[in-house]
């Protein structure tokens, strides 16, 4: 052996592969710290392939290499897979000549030295922990940097998990100065500048950059690859053909790894390393589509499967969320989960049991006919869960397990019906179930046919809400269903008031009220005597409308009904009491109202209550109030996505604008309006504000600024996105979108993602309105 003096106690150049770290700040921070603490010794930087735990090392041991007086050494274990062998590597890494015994010569070598030592790749070497515990007991002066996709298991060490970077904020994409500063995007552009120095970022550009770093999440490596092909590629054309990413990134720069030039080899040489309980469970959560918790894990695969899912974390193959015990898995590492899936034969056995656990949770949160359901609860479980429900549901359709399918759709409408938003994919699905109804039973046919004309009704299409209601009237009358024949009269009393139709929607309220008290119903009662009000009060019988409601309320009360029915009690006898003028009892019960509506998950009900305030204000003459009431109602109903709300709310800012003089933004308000209300409200209502924008001098075109605002906004999709949209607004789901595009259906999440971000909502349904309500599709 080379006397240690010679080695050691020489300042000796580094040898550190060199790369780029951006984006790292927090990680190489708390890495730093553990580092110079006198009671860490192991440090062990863990994540998947290709997330840059190599860049990050060799970046720490740079930093400290004066703190170890230059004595960092790095030692690659990429290409060793006998454990045994890590003293050899380690002992040429240190440039030591040894004959005999390797463990003691390197021991006895680091004994007294004051050094760092960069283990790099230690996943597939992971038996030899024995041999680094061994090493710091008797050099206690050496501090052990590790990169693996597993941590040690050794007592003391200190692991620093190293995620995908940071993706960029909606408020990001709004500035492209912002934009080129987030890290995955600066890589990206960094990447692109080496292989095309001429490259010109314009703000397109940069835009379409960000979408490629989104599209692979955050992976640098993924990110490298994705740079590697604009030697042949546009950013554009690289955006649309990560459709496919583990058949577009497979040529990577020569400078990396073998194993490390294709995104496929990265995960191939990762699943290698896997056991055969861990290679299981990673092809069997490829199903999830969101988020999951180890409680799901255990639920769906049993409770061996938690020790699987905890290798799967420290190997980088599932995400931990950060703030809550949450994972996910990437997109690309997802597709190629559900490959492996369906090579192991289970992908049928394993999709139905993801059904049924996500059906049976459904279920548990919100017990179907149940009226004192805790809602709010429901809500938030379902939001959470939405991504696997609706996979779910789309097997079962697909499946042709109409069973399971409908109940789904029992179990989510409620969802549906309460945010907006989600009316139109509502609608989608009620009316595919519709189309292999020859099978179901009456009762069946008749709930999913008052469904859709309920949605219908709330989107404004009076003619097919009538439809479905009378064809669900027939279905409850042949099998003498009492129940659902008096819900689908009061239905079809609000439709035919809505119509204008006002003695057919009396006629029909006291139908189901009559029904309802023969069958000793308290909540049926309850809600068509709400229904007989409301067409009492569009014929103007007020003081009548009144007497009811103030009767409604006291039996919402009464029930301890959900929310909404007591929110609406509470707003139907402020509406007339406004009109009265009793200002006082008004404010007080839509104030009451507001609280309640706030309090729930729904921004329709918050929408409903903030219109009636802002009439309230506007009589009383509070112009200030008024406005404000109305901008927070429209941010909310545009949520919800209800455009006879919508128009209504911006009636009520143009008459706000008119009272105070500003009559071209009131006639603009007004336009807006009446696009909004376009067959969606009663002939009564439209011909009214038709008549006052007429007083108020006829504008040019309208909608046409709100159009060319709409139009620049949904310009800045790609085409593929642009064509996803616009299957969305057709109705498909996103397994049907995924058909149409020959794309698999986690791809068709991704551009959802995408557009989320782009346009700033939330939903898919929120896309189609979009698109729909600003006359899009037509361009």
């Amino acid at each position: 052996m080379t006397p240690r003096d010679s080695l050691f106690d020489q300042r000796r150049p580094l040898r550190f592969p060199i790369a780029e770290l951006l984006g790292r700040a927090e990680e190489l921070a708390a890495c730093r710290a553990l580092l110079l603490r006198d009671d860490v010794a192991l440090v062990t930087l863990t994540g998947f392939g290709g997330v840059g735990k190599t860049t990050l090392a060799t970046r720490l041991a740079q930093d400290l290499a004066e703190h170890f007086e230059r004595r960092a050494f790095f030692v690659p274990l990429a290409t060793v897979r006998e454990p045994s062998l890590v003293p050899h590597v380690l002992a040429e890494a240190l440039g030591l000549t040894i004959r005999g015994d390797v463990v003691r010569a390197v021991l006895d070598a680091l004994r007294d030295v004051h050094a760092l030592l960069v283990l790099d790749n230690f996943e597939q070497v992971l038996d030899a922990a024995d041999f680094v515990a061994e090493l710091l007991v008797e050099a206690p002066s050496v501090k052990v940097l590790v990169t693996s996709r597993a941590p040690l298991q050794l007592g003391g060490e200190h692991e620093v998990p190293v995620g995908p970077l940071a993706l960029p904020s909606r408020r990001e994409r709004e500035h492209s100065d912002a934009l080129a500063e987030v890290p995955s995007v600066r890589l990206f552009m960094r990447r692109v500048e080496a292989i095309r120095p001429d490259f010109e970022w314009t703000d397109d550009e940069i835009r379409r950059a960000a979408d490629v770093v989104t599209r692979v999440g955050g992976w640098p490596l993924g990110i490298e690859l994705a740079a590697a092909r604009v030697r042949v590629l546009s950013l554009s054309a690289l955006v649309e053909a990560l459709d496919e990413p583990l058949r577009l990134l497979t040529r990577g720069p020569r400078d990396l790894p073998e194993r490390q030039r294709t995104l496929r080899a990265t995960m191939d040489w990762s699943h290698a390393l896997l056991g055969e309980k861990e290679a299981a469970l990673l092809a069997r959560l490829g199903v999830l589509e969101g988020s999951f918790t180890a409680s799901d894990v255990r639920a769906l695969f049993g409770s061996d499967a938690l020790d699987a899912l905890s290798a799967l974390v420290e190997q980088g193959w599932a995400l931990s969320e950060a703030g809550e015990p949450r994972f996910s898995l990437l997109e690309a590492v997802r597709e190629y989960a559900l490959e492996r899936l369906d090579v192991s034969g289970l992908a049928e056995a394993t999709r139905e049991t993801h059904a049924r656990f996500f059906l049976s949770g459904l279920e548990a949160a919100f017990a179907a006919g149940d009226p004192r359901a805790d809602r709010d609860t429901y809500v938030r479980w379902v939001r959470a869960r939405y991504d696997d429900l609706r996979e779910a549901l789309s097997w079962a359709v697909d499946s042709n397990r109409i069973d399971l399918a409908v109940r789904f759709e029992r179990g989510l409408y409620q969802y549906w019906n309460m945010h907006g938003a989600s009316i139109g994919e509502g609608r989608v699905w009620v009316e595919l179930l519709l189309s292999r109804a020859d099978d179901m039973d009456a009762r069946t046919r008749a709930h999913l046919h008052n469904v859709s004309g309920n949605f219908a009704l709330l989107r404004g299409d009076l003619s097919a809400a009538r439809r479905d209601h009378e064809r669900a009237l027939v279905f409850a009358r042949q099998v003498a269903d009492h129940t659902t024949e008096a819900h689908t009269l009061m239905l079809l009393a609000y439709v035919e008031g809505r119509s204008g139709r006002d003695d057919l929607a009396e006629a029909r309220a006291h139908e189901a009220l009559d029904l309802y008290v023969a069958l000793g119903d308290a909540l049926g009662v309850t809600t068509s005597r709400h229904a007989l009000g409301h067409t009492l009060e569009h014929q103007a019988r007020v003081a009548e409308a009144a007497r009811l409601y103030e009767d409604v309320l006291e039996r919402a009360r009464t029930l301890h009904h959900d929310g909404a029915l007591l929110v609406d009690a509470l707003c139907a006898n402020g509406r007339v009491a406004t009109r009265l003028g009793h200002f006082e009892q008004a404010s007080a019960w839509l104030r009451e109202a507001f609280t309640l509506a706030s309090n729930t998950a729904s921004p329709l009900l918050v929408a409903q209550v903030s219109n009636e305030l802002g009439v309230w204000h506007l009589t009383r003459g509070d112009l200030d109030a008024a406005s404000e009431q109305f901008a927070e109602g429209l941010r909310f109903a545009r949520q919800a996505g209800v455009l006879s709300l919508v128009g209504a709310l911006l009636e009520g800012q143009a008459n706000v604008a008119h009272r105070r003089g500003q009559e071209r933004s009131a006639r603009d308000l007004l336009k807006e309006a009446l696009a909004a209300y376009r067959d969606r409200v009663s002939p009564s209502r439209f011909q009214q504000a038709e008549a006052t924008l007429r007083a108020w001098e006829e504008p040019q075109e309208p909608r046409a600024a709100s159009e060319a605002q709409g139009r620049h906004v949904l310009t800045d999709l790609t085409s593929r996105e642009r064509d996803v949209a616009r299957l969305v607004a057709e109705g498909l789901s996103n397994a049907e979108i995924a058909r149409e595009l020959g794309v698999s259906v986690p791809t068709v999440n991704a551009h959802l993602r995408a557009i989320f971000s782009k346009l700033g909502v939330t939903t898919r349904v929120m896309v189609a309105r979009r698109a729909i309500e600003l006359g899009w599709l037509d361009g």
